[in-house]
């Protein structure tokens, strides 16, 4: 079963072997994987690199590689494109 949590945090990703790192905030997140909004995003079963600034008392990132799922278009101006992916293998890495 994975549990999902809305959380919203700032996420930066970008393609595997792309140096342009992109922008966005989290929806939600589970052990498996996140879904987030983001002004541009990767075409579905990209390979990605993700970081999540983590909102704890010793600041500490979280770096992920996961596969995009699927991207949804907004049905109305305004709204950031939703992009769902995996997370397939993490680690945190705290600030110094």
């Amino acid at each position: 079963m994975n549990l999902r949590f809305a959380v919203k945090i700032p996420v930066e990703f970008r393609r595997v072997g792309s140096k342009r790192w992109l922008m966005g905030y989290t929806e939600d997140m589970g052990s498996a994987g996140v879904l987030f909004r983001a002004g541009e995003w990767v075409q579905p079963s990209s390979k990605i690199e993700m970081i999540f600034r983590m909102p704890v008392r010793e600041p500490c990132d979280l770096i992920c590689k996961g596969v995009v799922l699927s991207v949804d278009m907004p049905a109305q101006a305004g709204l950031l494109p939703t992009i769902a992916a995996t997370i397939e293998k993490y680690k945190f890495v705290r600030h110094r």
